[in-house]
Order: C-alpha cells, then sequence, then structure tokens
C-alpha cells in the first residue's frame, strides 16, 4: 500500500489519485467524528505481520479435525503447561510432546495452537517471531493460560 503513495514508484498520476481518495476518506470520517489515521505496512511490527500471516493458517485445516470444544481447551492448557514448565522447549519440539502425550498428530495439535494463539488464548508474544525452532515466548508475567469469554 505504502507504495501507492511514493511516486517514485507509483506514476505521479495514480499518487495523486490516491491522495484525493484519502483526501474524501478522511473527509467522510470526519463528518462521522471517527479520528482518521492513516497506515501502511511500513507502520506495523514485521515480527507481527508473520505470525499474523502464520496463525491464521490454522483456517485452513481447522474444519478438517474433529476435535471437541472441551479436548480443543485440554489441549491449550497441555500446550501451555507445557512451554511455561520446559521453556528451553522449541516449539515444534513442545508440539510433539503435546502431540504425543494427548495422543493427536502433530498437525491437530499445531492447528489448536495457532488458533489458541490467534484467539488471545494463549498469551504469546507476537512481536517475537514465532520459529518452529526456537522457543516460544510469552507475554511478560504470563501465570495462567487466559481464560476467553467471547
Amino acid at each position: 500500500y505504502s507504495k501507492s503513495l511514493d511516486s517514485t514508484k507509483t506514476s505521479p498520476i495514480s499518487v495523486a489519485r490516491t491522495e484525493k481518495k484519502i483526501a474524501i476518506e478522511r473527509e467522510y470520517w470526519k463528518t462521522e467524528r471517527i479520528k482518521f489515521i492513516q497506515a501502511t505496512e511500513k507502520c506495523l511490527n514485521k515480527a507481527l505481520i508473520h505470525n499474523l500471516i502464520y496463525l491464521r493458517t490454522f483456517y485452513l485445516n481447522y474444519q478438517q479435525i474433529n476435535i471437541s470444544a472441551d479436548f480443543e481447551q485440554v489441549i491449550c492448557q497441555k500446550l501451555f503447561d507445557v512451554f511455561q514448565t520446559q521453556n528451553a522447549l522449541t516449539i515444534k519440539q513442545g508440539l510433539e510432546l503435546v502431540a504425543v502425550q494427548l495422543n493427536i498428530t502433530v498437525q491437530e495439535c499445531e492447528c489448536i495452537f495457532k488458533k489458541s494463539i490467534y484467539e488471545y488464548k494463549l498469551p504469546v508474544n507476537c512481536y517475537k517471531l514465532l520459529v518452529l525452532d526456537r522457543p516460544l515466548s510469552f507475554v511478560a508475567n504470563a501465570k495462567e493460560m487466559i481464560t476467553y469469554v467471547g
């Protein structure tokens, strides 16, 4: 998106058109008494963007796994406990351990792992890059799993 505002990367005519559209949007939100903030991909943390893309892929597999909501909660709690007590484990090792302990596939475990982070059930620091061969980073002072009431 930022390229559409840069006349060195996009034609000046296109940049002018984009700027006019933004001005119209700004005026619309002003009439609605809503603060207008212009943000591009350059304003966001690169690790957060990468992690959100990775985490959202759980939607691709979630419909294919057959896990009840109660068992999903058990998986989530086990993931939290394992990563909290064995914080030197890589994400991959933790997923494999939980999968074996709960007799599920690593793919099912990873799917619930992603979903749990994406839905704020696991207090993971998403501003730090999630890499399968590195340990998991919880948010500061994470003492318990988050109970999300949505």
